[in-house]
C-alpha cells in the first residue's frame, strides 16, 4: 500500500482518490496509515499530498480516519523524539489550513516554536511557487486532532533546529537560502541513502533549476552530519548531473566556496561521467539534457583544475584521455602506465591448457593472474571465469590476492574500485576480509 502513496503523481491522483473511496472500511483505514506515513518521510511531496485529501474530504469516515491516524502518529513522533517527521507532519497541516481544506490547531502549535523552526516549516521555495497554482477550497472542514506539544519538546525542537542551521551555514548556506527547502533535500538524502535512483528521482519531484543550490546544501549538510555515506552522496551529486541546469546551479555554488577533499572527489566523478569521453556527433535531437555537450558548463568545469583536483582525476580516470582534457602543466603529476610482457599465465589461456596452473606457486598465480588482466575490468572478469576454480580460496590466500593485486594496481583507484566490488559479488572474497583492505573495498 505504500507503493501507491510513493508513486502518486498529477496523472495518477484521481485515480489514487477513487482507489481509496471506494474501498471497504478496513481497507480504507489501512490505506489512511500507509498515506501518513509516507506524509511524514517525503516531505517534499506535500502539496501533491494536500491535493488528495482535497479530493477525498467530501466522504466523512475519510476525514474522521484521517484525523484520527495524523493525530496518533504525530504523538508517536513526539515520544520518539523524531523531530524531523514531526516538522513533516506540522508542513502538511499548515498546507491543508493555507488551502482551506481543513481548519485545526496547526497554525497555532507552529507559532509556539521558535522563528528558525517556523523557517524551516514555511520558507520553502519550491512550495511557496507551487501552493499559488492549487484553488483554495471554498469552505473549511474542522479537523478534530490535538498535538501533544510540551516545553521541554518544543526546546529540543528548536535546538536540533539551531544544530541544522548552523551545519548547513558550514557549508555554505547565507541568508538568501530557503532553511525550508534545504531542510527537506537534507531529510530526502538521509531518508533515501538505500537507492541512488529513487533518491535522485524524488529530488526531481520537488527540486529545479529555482532551487537547487538548496538540494546542493541539504546534501553537503547531510553528509557533514554522516561522512560514512560519502560514496553514497558523491553519486547523488554526479547522477543529479543529468537534470538540466544542476551542473550549472553546482559549479556557481563551488566557485564561491573553499573547496575540500569531498568536493574534488565530486568534480572528478563529473568529470569521469560527463567529460571523459568525447561526444560522439548526432544526427539527432535528444530528448535528455547532455552534459556532456554544454561547453559553457565544460569551460566553467575547467577553470576548477589545479593540482588537487588534477590529482583526483587521477584517480578515476584513463591517462590518455586526461592528456586531451588537462593543460600540460599538471602532465609530470601521470603515472607511467605499466606494461608486463611475457606472462605465462597468458601463454596458458592460449594454449587452452590450463592444467598447468595446479603445478604453480599461488603467490606467482596471483601475480601473473592480475598482470595478465592488467587494468581492464572486462579482461579481470573474463580470466576470473577461466580461472574459477582456482580462485576457491581460504582467508590466507584471499589475503595474499588482495595484497598483490593492489600492489600491481596501486595508482588505478577507479579500476580497483570496480573489481572490489566484483570480487565481493562473486564470493572471491569474504566481507570480513574486505573490511581488513579498505583501500579497495571503500
Amino acid at each position: 500500500m505504500y507503493e501507491l502513496f510513493v508513486r502518486l503523481s498529477e496523472r495518477n491522483l484521481e485515480d489514487v482518490a477513487d482507489e481509496v473511496l471506494t474501498s471497504e472500511e478496513i481497507k480504507k483505514e489501512k490505506y489512511i496509515n500507509s498515506f501518513v506515513t509516507i506524509v511524514g518521510i517525503l516531505p517534499w511531496n506535500v502539496l501533491l499530498f494536500a491535493r488528495l485529501i482535497k479530493q477525498m474530504k467530501t466522504d466523512d469516515s475519510v476525514v474522521k480516519i484521517l484525523a484520527q491516524v495524523l493525530e496518533k502518529q504525530i504523538n508517536e513522533r513526539v515520544e520518539e523524539k523524531n523531530i524531523a517527521v514531526f516538522l513533516s507532519f506540522l508542513r502538511f497541516l499548515y498546507v491543508l489550513e493555507y488551502l482551506n481544506v481543513f481548519e485545526g490547531d496547526a497554525i497555532s502549535t507552529i507559532e509556539r516554536l521558535d522563528e528558525k523552526v517556523r523557517r524551516v516549516i514555511f520558507d520553502c521555495k519550491g512550495l511557496d511557487r507551487n501552493k499559488l497554482l492549487v484553488k483554495k477550497e471554498d469552505e473549511s472542514i474542522r479537523m478534530n486532532l490535538k498535538i501533544k506539544l510540551e516545553d521541554p519538546f518544543a526546546v529540543e525542537v528548536c535546538k536540533y533546529v539551531e544544530n541544522f542551521s548552523q551545519t548547513a551555514v558550514k557549508v555554505g548556506m547565507d541568508g538568501n537560502d530557503s532553511l525550508g527547502d534545504v531542510f527537506i533535500a537534507h531529510h530526502l538524502v538521509k531518508e533515501i541513502d538505500f537507492d541512488k535512483q529513487e533518491c535522485c528521482l524524488q529530488a526531481s519531484c520537488y527540486f529545479d533549476e529555482n532551487n537547487y543550490r538548496e538540494l546542493i546544501i541539504g546534501i553537503l549538510s547531510a553528509r557533514e552530519i554522516i561522512p560514512e555515506n560519502s560514496i553514497f552522496f558523491r553519486f547523488i551529486f554526479v547522477s543529479l548531473g543529468k537534470n538540466k541546469g544542476f551542473l550549472s546551479e553546482f559549479y556557481k555554488f563551488v566557485s564561491n566556496v573553499e573547496k575540500n577533499k569531498f568536493l574534488y572527489s565530486v568534480l572528478a566523478l563529473i568529470y569521469e561521467t560527463y567529460y571523459a569521453v568525447p561526444p560522439k556527433k548526432q544526427f539527432y535531437a535528444s530528448y535528455y539534457y547532455q552534459p556532456q555537450l554544454n561547453e559553457a558548463e565544460i569551460d566553467t568545469f575547467k577553470s576548477f583544475i589545479d593540482e588537487n583536483l588534477a590529482v583526483e582525476m587521477l584517480k578515476y580516470s584513463n591517462l590518455q584521455l586526461l592528456k586531451n582534457f588537462l593543460p600540460e602543466n599538471y602532465f609530470h603529476l601521470m603515472p607511467k602506465e605499466k606494461s608486463f610482457e611475457n606472462v605465462e599465465l597468458k601463454r596458458i589461456v592460449e594454449s587452452n591448457n590450463i592444467q598447468k596452473v595446479d603445478g604453480m606457486d599461488k603467490n606467482d598465480f596471483f601475480e601473473q593472474f592480475c598482470k595478465m588482466s592488467y587494468p581492464s575490468v572486462s579482461h579481470f572478469l573474463v580470466y576470473l571465469e577461466i580461472f574459477a576454480q582456482y580462485f576457491n580460496l581460504s582467508q590466507e590466500e584471499q589475503r595474499a590476492f588482495l595484497n598483490i593485486f593492489y600492489r600491481i594496481n596501486e595508482n588505478k583507484f577507479s579500476y580497483i574500485e570496480h573489481v572490489g566490488k566484483k570480487l565481493l559479488l562473486f564470493k572471491v572474497v569474504d566481507q570480513s576480509i574486505a573490511d581488513e583492505y579498505p583501500k579497495i573495498f571503500h
